[in-house]
């Protein structure tokens, strides 16, 4: 399900957030290399299944034309595979998927779940200004959202920000708290 950071979750951050939800862009993935990806996802991963809501999900986050997007599932649900896809559709558009997890522990898994895709610890992100090599069609994929928006709402307006000067897209994932 995608949708609106709920306010009590993340009052300092919020407003960025909705903002950049508001923000029409140029969508990272278009339609047909968001099916490209979706077809050639079953060989690429054997043994992970789609579902319809993944692919929805999947399909929402890539095609948005918004600067942020959101996106929840509950664990153990397959949110990793709907990343996985995710960030074939990115790649198979010319962008990079770009993960960026709570701790270097998640962002390692957060790799592994992109399929090899860089991924950082939030505060390794914003001290080393990694983001100075975003460009247009990139797509930052921050997990644990609602974890990152009440504990370090600046690092996730700055990502969003460095995110919105360079052409890149924001998706933030994770389940309500």
């Amino acid at each position: 399900m995608t949708g609106e950071i709920p306010e009590e979750q993340a009052p300092a951050a919020s407003s960025r957030v909705d903002e950049a939800q508001r923000t029409q862009v140029i969508p990272a993935v278009a339609t047909e290399a968001f099916e490209r990806a979706e077809a050639r996802f079953t060989t690429r991963y054997p043994g992970r299944y789609l579902d319809q809501g993944q692919r929805n999900l999947a399909r929402v986050l890539a095609l948005s034309d918004r600067l942020a997007e959101t996106g929840y599932r509950a664990p153990g649900t397959g949110m990793h595979t709907v990343l996985g896809l995710l960030a074939d559709a990115v790649r198979e558009a010319g962008g990079r998927a770009i993960g960026i997890g709570l701790t270097d522990t998640t962002a390692q898994e957060l790799s592994a779940a992109l399929g090899g895709a860089p991924a950082h610890a939030l505060s390794q992100w914003c001290e080393s200004r990694t983001s100075a090599r975003l460009r247009t069609g990139d797509m930052l994929i921050v997990t644990d959202a609602h974890v990152a928006l009440s504990v370090w709402p600046d690092s996730v307006r700055a990502v969003i920000d460095e995110a919105e000067t360079a052409g890149a897209v924001v998706r933030l994932i994770g389940v309500p708290a």
